[in-house]
């Protein structure tokens, strides 16, 4: 019995292992690897981002913390639902990249002019070869893309915790705010009633009334503008949530302990140096995931002016076919193609690649100055902000301090209830500025968190190649 034979391509041991080393190392499709690598790096920069959380039930109806703000954001925000297809794009680009070009079929079926010949035919398969000469760079190429692109995908996700840290605590403010607000009213009023009873005695005069019903009117447009303030703070939060069309009836809720404090963050780092500032730059450098996916697209850039430097190749092909000429001969020739670089020698891909290259870099170096005046600046305001803070303590305590004496000599009929009030409405003022002062250090400590790469921890590591080091060092991707 005679045996089935193997298809004459195969037959031929040169052509299967060229088949072989062309589908090798086929990449997978699925993003999932690069979308957990993504959230492992921005966890790693952001404590309150948490792994593989399930979707919150708050609808608005309780307490909104931090934690849980950054939570929703992170999977309704549609910055966040857009890395993934990103990450997915560069994926397929690498899975693309490690694909060669598909083989062309080649036939040609003669008709004789006599009917006693044999009927010509020609069958051949035909592959391009210019691929096997750019194989590796255009996958290294691919394979760039898809770190810088898991890169920015964790940068986005940090960048999402901290505008929602940010927003969160400016409602807090706002909320505190209008808490003084409302005390302010009611030691307005109680003013006004006092004026009022003055002058229903004859103690006071008609004028004095009207000026203390002026004053409560202005108390309760100022009251008005803080509930205003509040729910617009509110509504900014929920926006940047991704449920802008929630109840406005909820309070937040602040950590216990403040966990914002800079210093303590990067402590052993600062002792280490004598110029904070400078300290702070370089973890900024070391650990700003956004300058490291700059980096590695300027890397993924380099490589392509080699692609493109092999370009004038990919026409150069190989083939083998099957022909019976018109007198019934059979044969199996061998055909191949060699590009002549007469007329594009190249040069043009390669001034393009080359072009977007140094455009990547130049790009790279302005993020590098943006990243340095932010951390100037942010700590600029940080230092001015504590300083301030230190400040609006003292002074509340010592109008604290008076206002006690004051209310102990009124009680002892030493001081009038004019006196007492008069020292409640500054001491109001010093609450004011106290709490602008505090969420001015909390917002501070926010800002330089994320102008330093929003490193969580008591310790930083602070050596140029870092974050290189971690993204080495992160799980595989599905391949």
């Amino acid at each position: 019995m005679r045996g089935c034979r193997a298809p004459f391509f195969l037959q031929c041991p040169a052509l299967g292992l060229l088949i072989a080393t062309l589908f090798a190392g086929c990449q997978s499709l699925d993003p999932s690897g690069d979308l957990a690598r993504a959230e492992y790096l921005a966890q790693s920069r952001h404590e309150a981002i948490a792994s593989e959380a399930a979707m919150p039930s708050w609808r608005g109806d309780g307490p909104l913390s931090r934690e849980l703000a950054i939570e929703i954001a992170l999977q309704r925000a549609p910055e966040a639902i857009a890395i993934r297809p990103a990450i997915a794009t560069a994926r397929a680009a690498l899975a693309e990249a490690s694909l060669p070009p598909n083989p062309s079929f080649r036939w040609l079926v003669g008709v004789p002019v006599d009917p006693a010949e044999a009927l010509p035919l020609f069958l051949g398969l035909a592959q391009d070869l210019g691929y096997l000469l750019q194989r590796d760079a255009l996958i290294e190429v691919a394979q760039l893309g898809l770190e810088s692109e898991v890169v920015a995908a964790a940068q986005v996700l940090v960048e999402i915790a901290h505008r929602i840290e940010r927003l969160h605590r400016e409602v807090a403010l706002a909320e505190a705010l209008e808490v003084v607000a409302r005390d302010r009213e009611t030691v307005t009023a109680s003013q006004f009633a006092l004026a009022r009873d003055r002058e229903a005695v004859g103690e006071g005069t008609p004028s004095e009334t009207a000026l203390a019903k002026a004053a409560l009117q202005a108390i309760v447009a100022t009251r008005a503008e803080a509930d205003r303030v509040v729910r617009r703070a509110k509504l900014a939060l929920l926006l940047a949530m991704g449920r802008p069309g929630l109840s406005l009836d909820w309070n937040t809720t602040l950590p216990n302990q403040p966990d914002l404090i800079l210093i303590e963050q990067v402590s052993s780092a600062l002792r280490a140096a004598p110029d904070s500032e400078s300290a702070l730059l370089t973890i900024a450098f070391a650990n700003r995931l956004d300058l490291l996916a700059a980096d590695l697209s300027a890397c993924s850039r380099f490589e392509a002016m080699g692609v493109a430097a092999r370009s004038i190749w990919d026409s150069l092909s190989i083939g083998v076919a099957f022909d019976r000429d018109m007198e019934g001969m059979r044969g199996v020739p061998f055909s191949g193609s060699i590009p002549i670089p007469i007329f594009d020698d190249g040069s043009v891909p390669r001034a393009r690649a080359e072009a977007a290259w140094q455009r990547s870099m130049v790009d790279r170096f302005a993020l590098a100055q943006t990243i340095e005046a932010e951390v100037r600046g942010a700590w600029i305001d940080r230092s001015a902000a504590a300083e301030m803070l230190a400040a609006r303590v003292e002074e509340l305590e010592r109008v604290e301090a008076a206002l006690a004496t004051q209310r102990d000599a009124y009680e002892g009929g030493f001081a009038s209830l004019e006196s007492v009030l008069a020292l409640e409405v500054r001491r109001l003022d010093s609450i004011e500025s106290t709490v602008e002062a505090e969420a001015a250090v909390a917002l501070g400590d926010i800002e330089l968190r994320r102008a330093i790469g929003g490193v969580a921890g008591s310790s930083v590591e602070v050596a140029e190649d870092a974050v290189a080091r971690e993204v080495r060092a992160l799980p595989e991707s599905n391949s």
